[in-house]
């Protein structure tokens, strides 16, 4: 009888050991990750024309920027002389235009050719708001040719996130250490339809702070699209410039109950691999083999 019980243990082990190794094989591969380093070498081919041109490369046009001193890079081709031009649109539509000189290209550059024009902002009064900066090339047939981009001279700008377990938005701002005329950051919520939100307006942030976080889950708001605004206050109390805006997409966090048992997997919490699985599997395995073999000869040495 007590044979026949070693017998049996022994098979059920053996099932035991079976069934753990099938398990641990339909366990679902762990992501892995590689790390890949390759190196790219870019080629920037110029298709030089026949015709006179000239044109900015960068920075693109609708550019935002918050350092005075910028700078801006142009191309030309077939062109003898460059004037440029920086005009200034104010806040009733005014143009305000300072020339910025004029350079004569040599005859032997005149086909083709990169310039760079530097512009201090604080040398033409340092005005926040909408400028054009304007190049016009004089073509080696005479003729003019002109080119013109559309910036903004912003106090401060930012950008905004949404925090993935909340909803609410996080707010970063930006905007020059050494700006002394920023003493305060008023921060405004709209819907798409302009209209304030009252409940979430207005968020003050005081200098040097540069973040905000915007409450919505504190809200009974739909999702949407809202638009943040953030103005920088100057020293007199007033605004330094007109809001700067961003887009921002709400969509209420549906937070699950605590209420509710945890019914997960067990091994999904885990951080047991296929292969320790697998291992251990063959440990056990082996151990009940041996004690298989073991009880085997043991049980023929008594007969």
């Amino acid at each position: 009888m007590k044979r026949i019980h070693k017998r049996i243990l022994g098979l059920c082990g053996l099932a035991l050991v079976v069934a753990v190794t099938i398990f641990a094989a339909f366990l679902p591969t762990p992501e892995t990750q590689a790390i890949s380093t390759s190196v790219t070498d870019t080629i920037v081919v110029r298709v030089i024309g026949t015709k006179p041109n000239i044109y900015f490369t960068s920075p693109g046009n609708d550019y935002d920027f918050l350092d005075p001193n910028q700078s801006f890079t142009y191309n030309y081709e077939h062109i003898k002389e460059a004037e440029f031009i920086l005009e200034y649109i104010d806040e009733e539509g005014h143009v305000h235009t300072y020339p910025l000189g004029t350079r004569t290209i040599p005859e032997a550059e005149q086909d083709q050719g990169t310039g760079t024009l530097n512009i201090n902002f604080e040398d033409y009064g340092n005005n926040y708001g909408d400028y054009n900066v304007k190049i016009i090339g004089t073509g080696v047939d005479g003729d003019a040719y002109e080119n013109v981009i559309a910036i903004t001279y912003w106090p401060i700008t930012g950008t905004v996130e949404e925090i993935e377990d909340t909803g609410d938005a996080d707010v970063s701002l930006d905007y020059l250490a050494n700006n002394d005329e920023i003493t305060e950051i008023i921060i405004n919520v709209y819907d798409e339809n302009h209209n304030l939100i009252d409940v979430l307006s207005p968020i003050k942030v005081r200098v040097p702070s540069r973040k905000a976080v915007i409450p919505f889950s504190d809200t009974n708001l739909p999702k949407g699209n809202y638009i943040i605004t953030i103005t920088g206050i100057g020293n007199d109390g007033q605004p330094l410039h007109e809001p700067y805006p961003m887009n921002y997409y709400y969509e209420p966090i549906e937070v699950p109950s605590t209420d509710v048992p945890d019914t997960g997997s067990f091994f999904a919490t885990t951080n047991i691999s296929e292969n320790d699985y697998l291992i251990t599997g063959l440990l056990v395995f082996g151990i009940v083999g041996i004690c298989g073999i073991f009880f085997i000869a043991k049980d023929k040495h008594k007969r």
